[in-house]
């Protein structure tokens, strides 16, 4: 016992020597003496943790616990650790590995934001230098089989892969000695039937929604004869599970068929386990929340955008939901009329997320792997109409790079692959739920978009630029300084400048006053910028280019 003390003693001045390390480094490691290493190393033997990011949170959570505090927020976890917001991903990622190993828990439902506290078994194990009060390997359940299997399907989120039938195997056997899995050998024949019910379980639990039955077909059947008699099977009720009330087949226009799990299911398989449901992290989209996006004083008098504005309101949207659940629009237009500050102006009008997809991240070179990313970013577009409480709005920026014209003349496979790929979409389109808008520098008219996008957008709509009396009003938002002689002045000198070049003036002009001391402001000094930087458009107009969207 007096061992045990000893070294229960030592394992908390490690702790407590982590913590005043990471108060004067950080996370920077490297800059850690090489005692300081050694004993974080000893520690995190004994937790059976490998990342020293996941150590240091375990250790600000034994600090809280002995200092006598309550639990911890993610949020206030960061605060604590005087982390950058982007690094809640990787608080976020380290919590649930805690959690697996059972180190910290959730506080309850008491908070309006869920917090997490330290075990009580893994502050006795601290105490007493007893690891096995962890019981980190003691026990396989159902709730370890879901986790895994979700991460198994998150790293193969298009389900074409091979090899995920296998993992699943692989899992089944591993598992093999949990109630649950022995409850679906003596009950359910099938091992199709088997892993339906497991994925189902797996969708209700961490995503509290149904499972996509086509997409689910992709990981039970090796070849089409099967899918199609499995999906026979479910589509006449003949299929055990249908016949047994273990899963409900419902099929929806926009959504296709799904398989909901019955009470008779979540009875025998989800009533003794507690899953926290899965952050929605995105992969295929940059996610900017109301409070990141900017949206200064955005001015239009476009019609087609006052409409849009209108059916995104929460009031109207609200009601049309459920009737039309795909609002898919197309603005079309030359650079810097301001789509994407529009889409931003309503984000925020709105109190809406906005997820941009990377189109250059989506098309790649390789065979195939166009159309994974297209299935990946459809399906992350699709948890995050199931996560966010008001629905976000999904934005194609540049995407005549991806709604392109197909050939009707594929000789080369090159041009097969871009006809696989538009086919896909179009086919992704006809399912999606949500709000997706996409904006692109070239008209619809110029015939450089597939003609069947047309009917999959709710509204396709040129954008030109605005009327003179709107640019004036920009003008002065960003210069409230000038007076409306030289503003009627300016718009005379550049009546082809743009919303975003305006902006971009007003940038360079607040850059200049501050490096520059015996930079004059005023109205000289704006044009003189503005001429500068418009100097490629004035040149082009002087020779005789002209652009009627300016015109």
């Amino acid at each position: 016992m007096s061992t045990n003390r000893k070294k229960a003693k030592e394992l908390c001045q490690n702790i407590e020597d982590t913590i005043n390390a990471f108060k004067i480094h950080g996370l920077k490691f490297e800059l850690y003496a090489q005692e300081e290493i050694s004993k974080m190393d000893v520690a995190k033997k004994f937790f059976g943790i490998n990342d020293n990011f996941d150590f240091v949170v375990l250790c600000i959570f034994i600090d809280n616990r002995l200092s006598g505090s309550d639990g911890l927020s993610i949020k206030k976890l960061i605060r604590q650790m005087r982390l950058k917001s982007f690094q809640g991903l990787d608080v976020e990622y380290s919590i649930q590995v805690l959690k697996k190993k059972r180190l910290i828990e959730m506080e309850g439902s008491r908070h309006i934001e869920t917090e997490f506290r330290l075990t009580e078994n893994s502050l006795n194990s601290i105490l007493t230098y007893n690891r096995k009060i962890l019981k980190l390997s003691t026990k396989n359940d159902f709730e370890d089989f879901i986790n895994e299997l979700d991460q198994i399907l998150l790293n193969d989120l298009d389900f074409l892969s091979d090899i995920v039938p296998e993992l699943i195997e692989d899992l089944l056997k591993k598992y093999s000695n949990c109630r649950e899995i022995k409850w679906m050998e003596r009950n359910i024949a099938a091992r199709h039937n088997q892993v339906l019910l497991y994925l189902a379980v797996r969708e209700f639990m961490l995503l509290g929604e149904s499972l996509d039955f086509e997409k689910a077909l992709k990981i039970i059947v090796d070849n089409r004869f099967k899918y199609l008699a499995v999906q026979k099977e479910f589509i006449t009720g003949a299929n055990q599970l249908i016949k047994e009330g273990y899963l409900a087949y419902e099929t929806d226009f926009y959504i296709g068929s799904m398989l909901r799990l019955t009470e008779k299911s979540i009875d025998v398989l989800c009533s003794k386990i507690n899953i926290e449901k899965r952050p929605f992290i995105p992969q295929m989209f940059s996610l900017k929340i109301p409070e990141q996006l900017k949206s200064d004083n955005y001015m239009h008098d476009n019609k087609d955008l006052q409409f849009v504005e209108k059916i995104l309101s929460n009031e109207i949207y609200t009601k049309i939901q459920s009737k039309v659940p795909r609002i898919s629009i197309l603005l079309t237009g030359a650079p810097g009329v301001g789509k994407t500050s529009f889409i931003n102006h309503v984000a925020v009008k709105t109190g809406r997320s906005v997820l941009s997809a990377n189109i250059a991240t989506i098309l790649s070179s390789y065979v195939g792997e166009s159309e994974k990313n297209i299935v990946k970013l459809f399906a992350e577009a699709s948890e995050a109409y199931k996560k966010f409480e008001i629905t976000p709005i999904i934005v194609f920026d540049e995407a005549e790079a991806l709604l392109y014209n197909r050939s009707s003349k594929a000789n080369k496979a090159v041009d097969q692959m871009h006809n696989n790929v538009i086919s896909l979409l179009l086919s992704e389109l006809d399912k999606f739920k949500g709000i997706l808008i996409c904006c692109s520098n070239f008209s619809f008219k110029q015939e450089s978009f597939d003609p069947a996008l047309h009917r999959r957008f709710y509204m396709v709509s040129e954008i030109k630029a605005p009327p003179v009396d709107v640019l004036k009003s920009i003008l002065k938002y960003h210069f409230p300084e000038i007076s409306a002689v030289d503003a009627d002045k300016f718009m005379c000198d550049f009546p082809f400048i743009t919303p975003a070049q305006i902006r971009n003036i007003k940038d360079k002009f607040e850059i200049q006053s501050l490096i520059d001391e015996r930079f004059a402001t005023g109205y000289d000094a704006i044009n003189s910028i503005a001429r500068k930087d418009l100097d490629v458009f004035i040149r082009r107009r002087a020779i005789g280019f002209t652009d009627k969207n300016y015109n």
